[in-house]
């Protein structure tokens, strides 16, 4: 006996999608607290599947293993640097806090020398409290430091929220992948194009640009390090926030250092910075960059540089991130739309 579908009346369709919005809604105002680190986690996932696949195979093709694998070798990886990097640097901040507010600093002593005695003597009536800028800044540069760093319950939860999910992306990703090709309405080429321009983005920007600047804000940490810059461990972990951020990068940090410097009157040491800088630090973005990098999506430039404001802008944090994924994607529609649509309706019009 053949059983046939009931086709649905207009006013049940209706019903049903109305339905299926509201739960949706609902759903994403229920996970919306946890969007964040799940988003980070699905990207982490999605950069190390190939340490993820070599483990597994370690682990004689045992998913959970190899996903257990190698969430605690990333663990053992980040957690216990960034430990002692942490206290390093909230150490070092709350010694340049306590010396910058200081009467009579060195840090007043250069910005005297560099900023007010010059302008007073084009403008001898000009007066500008340095100690007192001073303070305003660095109180303000601290707080925001303490924020960053400090272990609150949220920062807490959402870190183990993001290792939770990261087992089970790793685990499960391949499942997860084909779901959302079944689910999807386009043609499951398109959605097979799509997913690999993702992945190659998420390599490229998540696995290229995080590797690029730990790199570059170590060697800056060693080079301020070398050359006398005070605490070489808090301005080379900017840097490597700075090197995150297109057109601005590890100079942020290092052309003020090497002014420091020179006003110090350590005119070597300026020099072998701006050496360093330039080239070691600086050849990284110029050789390995590139070639990190660039096996991944190719975007402009400047149209990186926007992704990236708008994503911190829209997304926060995780902005660096999502923007140019976001924008990888954009890539990709357009060239199916190239390849595709646009072949279609160039034949129509010809017919």
């Amino acid at each position: 006996m053949v059983t046939r579908k009931k086709t649905l009346s207009v006013v049940e369709q209706y019903s049903f999608f109305a339905l299926f919005a509201g739960v949706f809604v609902l759903v994403y105002f229920t996970f919306k607290a946890f969007l964040t680190p799940l988003i980070f986690a699905a990207m982490l996932a999605v950069a190390f599947a190939p340490l993820y696949r070599k483990l597994k195979k370690m682990c004689r093709e045992s998913a959970r293993a190899g996903s257990l694998l190698t969430v605690t070798l990333l663990l053992l990886c980040i957690i216990v640097p960034a430990s002692f990097l942490g206290v390093q640097v909230i150490k070092e901040a709350t010694g340049l806090y306590q010396s910058a507010t200081t009467p009579g600093s060195q840090y007043e002593t250069i910005i005297q020398q560099a900023v007010t005695e010059p302008i007073q003597r084009l403008y001898p009536g000009f007066s500008f409290n340095t100690s007192d800028a001073i303070e305003k800044f660095t109180n303000w540069f601290v707080l925001n430091l303490e924020n960053i760093f400090s272990g609150t319950i949220e920062t807490i939860v959402q870190f183990f929220i993001v290792i939770i999910s990261l087992f089970y992306f790793l685990k499960d990703g391949k499942r997860l992948t084909e779901e959302l090709i079944t689910l999807s309405p386009l043609p499951e080429r398109y959605d097979e194009i799509i997913i690999a321009h993702i992945t190659r983005a998420i390599h490229s920007i998540v696995s290229g640009s995080l590797f690029i600047a730990l790199l570059q804000g170590i060697l800056a940490g060693i080079g301020l390090f070398l050359f006398g810059v005070p605490n070489p461990a808090l301005w080379g972990t900017i840097a490597a926030f700075a090197a995150l951020m297109p057109s601005l990068g590890t100079a942020l940090v290092i052309i003020p250092s090497i002014i420091f410097l020179f006003i110090q009157g350590n005119t070597l040491g300026a020099i072998g910075l701006t050496c360093w800088g330039a080239g070691l630090v600086g050849l990284i973005d110029n050789i390995l960059m590139p070639y990190v990098v660039g096996r991944g999506a190719s975007l402009h430039p400047l149209f990186v540089l926007f992704s990236v404001l708008g994503g911190l802008a829209f997304f926060g944090p995780i902005g660096i991130f999502f923007g140019p994924i976001i924008l990888s994607i954009a890539y990709t529609l357009i060239d199916i739309y190239r390849n595709d649509f646009d072949t279609k309706l160039v034949r129509a019009k010809e017919i």
